[in-house]
């Protein structure tokens, strides 16, 4: 069903490997789809090796998000780091396409977010706050990742710090930004006894 098989003429060995189906790709990155359905749609996208550089790292990323999900701590960390290598080596091969090139720095940006928040669910503060710092490097004016990173700076205590970022948030992005990012920012302020920039 749906396979293919990959015969090992050097040793004699056969293996049966999943292909990829039509859906795959969009079963990979649908937030709604079934965790466990999620994740075979990505692994046999991995296994097939059908794409690469930004593609690659997409699909790992939302195996990732599709493990976080699972409760697969472990596996999601791997995964990120996988899609975090898969960008590295891209980018030292020079392998991106113009338009890629322009692209990746924000798809690095969610994947530190979203490595960074996946550490901070399994109590690593300090792992968790290094990735919303080297998100930050990339995206500087990213709502998200300073949400991210005000949460956890008001989690460890560091007051000014986090109410400093959900300033900027509400600063830095107050033409663009959506109604529901405004209100975290917002209340993560009255949280602190802060109140918003005028």
């Amino acid at each position: 069903m749906f396979r293919k098989l990959v015969v090992l003429a050097c040793t004699g060995l056969s293996l049966t490997i999943p292909s990829a189906r039509a859906d795959d790709k969009s079963d990979c990155k649908a937030t709604q789809t079934i965790p466990a359905n999620r994740i075979a749609a990505c692994t046999r996208l991995i296994d097939g090796a059908a794409s690469a550089g930004l593609e690659l790292m997409t699909t790992y990323a939302n195996r990732a998000v599709a493990k976080r999900a699972a409760a697969d701590v472990a596996g999601s960390l791997a995964d990120f780091d996988a899609a975090l290598a898969v960008d590295s080596k891209t980018r030292a091969a020079r392998g991106y396409s113009e338009l890629d090139a322009q692209l990746a720095p924000s798809f690095r940006d969610n994947v530190l977010r979203l490595r960074g928040a996946t550490k901070e669910s399994a109590g690593d503060s300090t792992g968790a706050l290094a990735d919303f710092e080297a998100a930050l490097t990339q995206a500087p004016t990213s709502a998200l990742t300073r949400l991210a990173r005000a949460s956890l700076l008001a989690k460890i205590g560091r007051r000014a710090d986090a109410i400093a970022d959900y300033r900027a948030v509400l600063t830095t992005n107050r033409d663009f930004l959506p109604a529901t990012l405004k209100e975290r920012a917002e209340a993560g302020l009255k949280s602190l006894g802060a109140t918003p920039p005028p």
